[in-house]
Order: structure tokens, then sequence, then C-alpha cells
């Protein structure tokens, strides 16, 4: 048995185990970005940006047969999370399909809230941030001018209004006018947030944690002044309520849950030491150890707000995976024929809305049963791929679609064209197939396909399936007339000329 050793790729920090005598094999993971591959390996998803992390990852072992890397930091670590006298791995306690791949280093919901690092909200999209200042929004907009209200309906308490109403006032205007800012924000926030969101989103919290500061500034006015005694209680009682309610709102943004308690609460333990009695200083401490508290508090509910989003991101993620997955053929990584009749449906419909020519043309390859036999099926693996990326790279127009339909066969579905232009398509894509050469064994295999070809303008009282049956039976006379050809039929061509062999257009 050849001997067991580890190989790493040290940019990627991912350790993968092989066989001392078999090469490592640059593979594609069709979850992430892409990677230079050899032959053999399958082409690359259609929607990994090459902005993704690369990820380094291989065939089975050929010992342990793991398909998927190991995270590790050292061999050691990483040979200890394999049992060697099994061929499956051991329970790991976090691997990197914990994680969701389109967003690096997010953990899975088994991982818990409170682990989510500041790293992980800085990597989800901006959007995610736009919302949450958004929602926090929401949530305050009822309260902005509750404290001018409060602190007006507090200050008739002893008879203070009376004796202080251009403090009451003045004080009460400040409140309002910070409102009235706060509501000028809010009304093109979302706007502000897409256009300049550092700027907005820094101003958004200054004003959230004004008003708070404003407050304590107004409770240790209270604790200093002692015209202001009869107000005392109940400022610290609203303040109290501001701070642990207030922040329970915001705190799903970590600056505002640290900014905004701080804000309020700081105030009151700089007033209270500054006349250090017995009361005074027992206040402090209390402020302290509240404000400790809410800050703790506030940090679990963000915690548990991004967890959430991140499960959401990550449920969207997975999910368009899986569709992009049940729509693509693995082998060939074309479209396959789900996607295709999607799409035909889709089109078939336009086409018959805007009165345009719609062209089906399918595609299959000669002779590739007698490949298969003669060369194996991991050889005609290979001449599928080349002909799929023929067949791609010959199609001009993005609104083309090649998709796979089954076996050897291929279909061309060519939006707004005619049964000549689909024609001169189909002799292109013929010629380059032609001159798809593959080497196998010393011997040099070539390609040749044979293409029949129908285009309609679609009617309303047209069955859809009638073009693709025109087509195929195009193919059909294709085969019999000697292969390596394309054959078009027209939607107008009647049967005795079908069973006569003569078809519309042949080239």
């Amino acid at each position: 048995m050849p001997r067991r050793t580890w190989r790493a790729r040290p940019a990627a920090g991912r350790w993968c185990c092989c066989s001392a005598t078999a090469r490592p094999t640059t593979w594609t993971c069709t979850m992430h970005a892409t990677w230079p591959r050899t032959s053999g390996a399958p082409a690359p998803m259609p929607h990994a940006p090459a902005s993704r992390r690369p990820c380094w990852t291989r065939p089975p072992c050929v010992i342990c047969h793991v398909r998927w890397p190991i995270a590790s930091r050292r061999p050691a670590e990483a040979a200890r999370a394999l049992n060697p006298r099994s061929t499956r791995p051991i329970r790991r306690q976090a691997s990197n399909h914990s994680r969701m791949p389109g967003f690096p280093g997010l953990p899975s919901r088994r991982q818990g809230s409170a682990t989510i690092p500041t790293s992980v909200r800085e990597d989800l999209p901006r959007e995610a941030h736009i919302a949450s200042l958004l929602e926090i929004a929401s949530r305050v907009r009822g309260a902005i001018y509750l404290y001018a209200v409060i602190w007006v309906v507090i200050s008739q308490t002893g008879h203070f209004y009376e004796r202080h109403t251009t403090f009451v006032l003045a004080n009460a205007a400040g409140l309002f006018v910070v409102g009235v800012m706060r509501t000028l924000l809010h009304l093109k926030l979302a706007v502000l947030l897409r256009s300049d969101f550092e700027r907005t989103a820094r101003a958004f919290r200054v004003l959230t944690s004004v008003h708070c500061l404003h407050w304590g500034l107004l409770c240790a006015i209270t604790l200093q002044w002692k015209e202001a005694e009869a107000l005392r209680p109940y400022m610290l009682l609203v303040g109290v309520g501001v701070a642990q309610g207030g922040t329970m709102m915001i705190s799903i943004d970590r600056v505002l849950g640290i900014a905004y308690p701080m804000a309020g609460l700081t105030p009151v333990v700089l007033a209270a030491l500054m006349n250090p009695t017995r009361d005074n200083l027992v206040l402090a401490t209390m402020c302290v150890i509240f404000g400790l508290y809410v800050v703790a508090s506030a940090r679990v509910v963000s915690n548990d707000y991004w967890s959430g989003q991140v499960a959401r991101l990550t449920s969207e993620e997975r999910a368009r995976q899986l569709e992009i997955v049940s729509i693509t053929d693995s082998l060939t990584q074309l479209p396959n024929r789900l996607f295709f009749n999607q799409q035909f449906a889709v089109e078939w419909a336009e086409a018959r809305r805007l009165a345009q020519p719609l062209a089906v043309a399918v595609v299959d390859l000669d002779h590739f049963k007698r490949i298969n036999d003669r060369y194996g099926h991991l050889f005609g693996d290979v001449c599928l791929r080349a002909a799929a990326d023929a067949l791609q790279d010959e199609l001009k127009r993005p609104s083309d679609l090649v998709a796979r339909y089954g076996g050897e066969e291929f279909v061309l579905l060519l939006r707004n064209t005619d049964l000549e232009g689909a024609v001169a398509v189909a002799n292109r894509l013929a010629e380059r197939m032609r001159s798809v050469e593959l080497a196998r064994a010393g011997h040099s295999v070539g390609l040749s396909c044979s293409i029949g070809v129908c285009a309609t303008v679609p009617l309303a009282e047209q069955d859809p399936d009638s073009l693709l049956q025109r087509a195929d039976e195009a193919l059909y006379r294709a085969k019999h007339l000697g292969r390596d050809q394309v054959v078009a039929l027209g939607d107008k061509d009647r049967t005795d000329r079908t069973d006569r062999g003569e078809p519309a257009l042949t080239a």
C-alpha cells in the first residue's frame, strides 16, 4: 500500500490527504471560485465569479476517500481529524462545509449567535447593513419627539416650570430640533445610505445618540442643581427607561448599542463623582453596573439579529446554488433539459407576442456509441465536454441558448432567427465540430455532428412541441442522408415531402 503523505497549499491554508504515488490534481470547486484545472476536471460553474475565495480540493483520496479538504494549521492536526482505520472522517467540530460558500467565514447555525465576530458582519453585503439601519429607523420613529414631551411633563413637578420657564422651553426646543433633524434624515435615509453609506450611517448614529446625551445632561443638572431636586427621581427613572428600552430597540447596530447607553449614563456618573457623597457614590456605582449590563444585553440582541441575517443569507445562497445545480448538466456544465424547457416556454410566448421567428436546432454527435465502445466511457465524457465547449464558444449572441438535451444530443434555441439564419448558425457549428480533434492512446479522434433545424413564427393555436418535433425530424433526415450535415425543415412543409425525403433546405 502506498505511504500516506500530506501535501499542503500554503496560500489556501488547507491540507489534503493524498497518496505518495498519486500526483495531486488541481480540481474545480463548483461552489467556490474556480482554480486552473487540468484535463479530467469538471468545467467551472457559470455562476462562480472570479472574486470568490479559491478552494483547494481534489478527487477522492486513494486511501481515505475524502473528497473535501481538511481545514488545519499543521499536518498533524489534519491527520488527527481522520480515523486511520476507517474510510470515513471522524466528526469534527468545525469543517469547511459548516460555512456558507458565498460568504467566507460565516458560521453555521450550530455554532450559536454569540460566536459571530465583527469580521463576519463586515463580510455581509452592504444591503444587509443598510437594512439594519432602516430597521432601527422604523423602530424608533414613534419615539423621536417623546423626549421633549416627557421633559415638559416632568418640569411641571414642584412648580419648576413657573420658576424656570426659559430653561424648560429652551431644552424642550433643543430636544424638538434634534427630533426634526432625525425625522428629515429618516425620510431620505434609504437613498442616502445607498449613495454614501459611511457618512450617512455616522450622521444617523450621532443624531440618535445626541437625544440620549441631552437627556443624560439634564439628569446630571438635576443632581447638581438644588432648584431641580424635585425633578431628580423622575429624571433618573426616565433615564433608566430610555437607556434600557432605547438600547434594546437600536442594539442591532453594534456602535449604537454601546454609544447610546453610554451617552445617557456617563453625564450622570460624572455629576455624581463631582460631589462624592455616599448617596452619589452609590448612584455612580449603580449607573456603571447598569451600563455594563445594558451593553452586554445589547450585544446579545445584536448577535441574535445578525445570526438571523446570516441564516437568511445562507439559506438564500444555498437555495440559489441548488437551483443552479438543478438546471445545470453536471458533465458538460451546460444548461440541462429542465432549464431548456423552461426557457423555451418563455421564448415561445415572447416570440408569439412580438410575432418574431423562433428557431430550434437539435445537434447529435455522429458515431458516439462507437467511440464509447472503442475508447471507453471516460473518453466519451471527454468528447461530450469538448463538443459542449465548441457549441458554447460558437454562439455569438447572449440571447442564444445551448443545452444538453440527453445522451449525445444538444439543443439550440435561437430567438428572433428565421430559417436561413438558423441554417447559417448550424453550418458554422458543424464546421467548428469538424475541427475538434482529441488524442487517445496515440490516436487522433475527430468529432462530427448531424444537425436538424426548424424555425417558425409562433401562432396562438400552435403547439410549442411541434417546433421541437420538426427539428427532431430534420435531425433524423440528416442521419438518414449520411450524417455530418445540416437539414432544415420549415414549419409549412407537408408530410408527403417529408416521406419522400425532400427537406426544405439542405446544407
